[in-house]
């Protein structure tokens, strides 16, 4: 797989690629820490790490005649399920590091950058419990976490929901001092874009500084690749959500930036 996108990055003379590889839901089996795969059982941590590097390796070995191609990898899981716990994050900062070390003095070096990621879902699990596993996470981590989940019902439509608060997602998408936005940008309507346009604009006026966006996420391929689910209104390509963002950010000074990324979910076995 990551030869595919090592390919598929040099066709396009791609020099700056995020991929997020989704491991699922976080789970504790046989006194190791790891995540649910989607229809694949547990995978523990130090199996999550492997792939991950496999992953960089396949993209390092089919970009060889492209030097200056550099790959940012995300290890995703969730904050879904029961295990979204203090220890848990930290198994997984620890992960990261370790990934992050294993690259060091070798010919990935310089080139392949491994982040985590977290689908931080509003509805999918409390602010506490999401709270404790990103302390955990940062208590021992070297790198940033995307956080590329919602903001679901924020404002300026309402309420966040779940019992969130405006505060509580601008602290697990940036004010944590390991987290870094990859908000889901979806909806063809641009009301996703209003609701992160809006928690920078908080950022700035409450904490005194905009919320920087790494990037975008669409499911434009997901869509396409769904036998019984057409995503209408919530099939944005990756483009049109980038766009949708970056013009809302970038006619207020408070928020202006340029954002980098721009990646979409597809399904991979």
């Amino acid at each position: 797989m990551g030869c595919v996108e090592g390919q598929s990055s040099a066709r396009r003379g791609l020099l700056d690629t995020l991929v997020v590889l989704d491991f699922g839901r976080p789970a504790r089996a046989s006194h190791q820490e790891g995540t649910v795969l989607i229809r694949s059982g547990f995978r523990p941590v130090w199996r999550i790490r492997n792939a991950v590097l496999a992953y960089a390796s396949g993209f390092i070995r089919c970009t060889s005649d492209h030097p200056a191609a550099h790959l940012t990898v995300a290890a995703g899981t969730s904050n879904w399920g029961p295990h979204v716990t203090y220890g848990h994050g930290q198994a997984w900062g620890r992960m990261l590091n370790d990934a992050n070390e294993a690259l060091r003095g070798s010919d990935r070096s310089g080139r392949i950058t491994v982040l985590a990621a977290d689908d931080i879902e509003l509805n999918w699990n409390s602010p506490a419990a999401s709270k404790r596993w990103i302390r955990g996470y940062q208590s021992v981590a070297s790198w940033p976490y995307l956080d590329y989940g919602d903001a679901g019902s924020c404002p300026p439509f309402g309420r966040c929901a779940g019992g969130w608060s405006v505060d509580d997602v601008w602290w697990v998408t940036w004010g944590a001092s390991r987290a870094m936005p990859l908000p889901e940008i979806y909806t063809n309507s641009g009301s996703q874009a209003q609701q992160w346009y809006r928690l920078s604009l908080y950022s700035y006026l409450r904490h005194g500084r905009r919320m920087i966006i790494a990037g975008v996420l669409s499911q434009r391929r997901a869509c396409n690749q769904s036998l019984n689910d057409p995503c209408t209104g919530m099939n944005n390509s990756p483009s049109a959500a980038w766009k949708q963002l970056a013009g809302l950010l970038n006619r207020d000074r408070r928020t202006a930036q340029a954002i980098r990324w721009a990646t979409d979910i597809g399904y991979d076995r």
